[in-house]
């Protein structure tokens, strides 16, 4: 059984997806099973073709000046499409019982791995109900276009693809027109370690409470790149349930930003409060309300 509220890229469609990056469709809640195989279906016909996509998406751009547009970095995204190609999986690859090995360059565990234990997108806690799935954050433009951009061993190929093509990735430095609301809305992995977010090398003076003893412990949390990445490992399958409780109870509090834009913001105004829409939507929440 699907996640509620959590939907993928694939399942939505190639036009769909395109749709949902330049702002003018809300991302799909949910779409039947034969879809879903369509959709991939696509995708692998797309595949070949990548270069004339990346043309065909720069093109319509420039023509008809969308919300969204920018200069896509074609050796950019090509580098990280082609390692997608090289080293990565489809989304069929990856099922309950599939140990993965996590990708990156920046594990403070070395050799990590772990076994899905539920097919990805599937069996969330029910209190964990996501409006959009990594592929769709990915692909809509987040984190200045360099997270997860060495871990395409480790994710379907089927995010960077889509991503890469929609030039919302940025693997040689930060650029923050990639972001879709084209604002900056993080603070550095500096602060996330100081304040006991996420694990470091050298412990945290600020991992005070139960939360944050488990955050800040690379031994309990070997997720080195804070939220995000859980999710990722989360929608893909894998569970810690302590773990889990925490970074779940984490987005449950961010629906105070939720709140604070529909208060501020008259309905579908999206110029208002981009920041804050850029940080919902790096929190998997719906940034169009």
């Amino acid at each position: 059984m699907r996640a509620e509220g959590a939907s993928a890229i694939g399942t939505a469609g190639v036009e769909g997806a395109f749709l949902i990056a330049f702002g003018t469709l809300a991302p799909p809640v949910d779409v039947a099973a034969e879809v879903e195989a369509d959709a991939v279906a696509k995708m692998w016909l797309i595949v070949p073709c990548f270069a004339v996509i990346l043309g065909f998406l720069q093109g319509v751009c420039m023509m008809f000046k969308f919300f969204a547009c920018r200069t896509i970095d074609m050796a950019g995204a090509e580098k990280v499409a082609s390692s997608a190609l090289s080293h990565g999986k489809p989304l069929s690859a990856f099922t309950k019982g599939t140990t993965v090995h996590g990708g990156g360059k920046m594990g403070l565990i070395r050799g990590y791995k772990y076994t899905l234990e539920a097919n990805p997108g599937e069996d969330f806690d029910p209190r964990f109900k996501p409006a959009l799935t990594p592929a769709e954050m990915l692909f809509m433009g987040v984190f200045e276009g360099k997270y997860l951009n060495d871990c395409t061993d480790e994710f379907p190929q089927e995010w960077f693809l889509m991503a890469a093509g929609a030039g919302r990735l940025s693997p040689d430095k930060r650029d923050v027109s990639v972001n879709h609301f084209g604002v900056d809305s993080r603070q550095p992995l500096t602060v996330w370690r100081e304040n006991g977010w996420a694990p470091s090398p050298r412990g945290s003076r600020a991992a005070k409470g139960k939360a944050r003893d488990i955050l800040a412990d690379r031994e309990k949390n070997p997720d080195e790149r804070g939220w995000f990445q859980w999710y990722c490992r989360y929608w893909m399958g894998r569970r810690i349930p302590d773990l889990d409780n925490v970074q779940i109870g984490r987005w449950r509090s961010f629906a105070r930003h939720a709140g604070a834009v529909r208060a501020g913001c008259s309905p579908g105004a999206l110029t208002c409060r981009r920041r804050e829409r850029q940080a919902l939507l790096q929190w998997a929440y719906n940034p169009f309300i």
